[in-house]
């Protein structure tokens, strides 16, 4: 059964209409298919920079890694400086007093020799 007022497909009256739909229909395509080779575009850019900062954060991540041991070996100085200094203070403390003892037998066998050549 048909619908009263409805025109088939093929009929020749709709033959402007379906030649402007057509043409409305190939110009969304064109307009797609432009979009769709832009956002590849878009898409092989952003893969591209993807890899590049991949690239940069390795590098990043050795330079870090480098100076991490660099780090930890002038720490590793740095306790062992400490630590001879700290002997050497030691050191120093202990012959400041051996002088300050030496200094006292002298000034007591000077103080003798001073008495007897009296």
């Amino acid at each position: 059964e048909e619908e009263e007022g409805m025109l088939d497909a093929d009929h020749p009256m709709l033959d402007r209409v379906q030649a402007a739909l057509t043409k409305q229909l190939e110009t969304n395509l064109a307009r797609a298919r432009v979009d769709l080779g832009n956002k590849a575009e878009e898409l092989k850019m952003a893969r591209k920079e993807r890899e590049d900062l991949g690239v940069e954060l390795y590098q990043v991540q050795q330079s870090l890694a480098k100076l991490q041991m660099h780090l930890e070996k002038t720490h590793e100085n740095h306790n062992l400086i400490t630590a001879m200094r700290d002997r050497a203070e030691q050191d120093l403390g202990r012959i400041k007093q051996e002088h300050v003892g030496s200094l006292s037998e002298v000034k007591g066998l000077r103080e003798k020799q001073d008495k007897y050549q009296r």
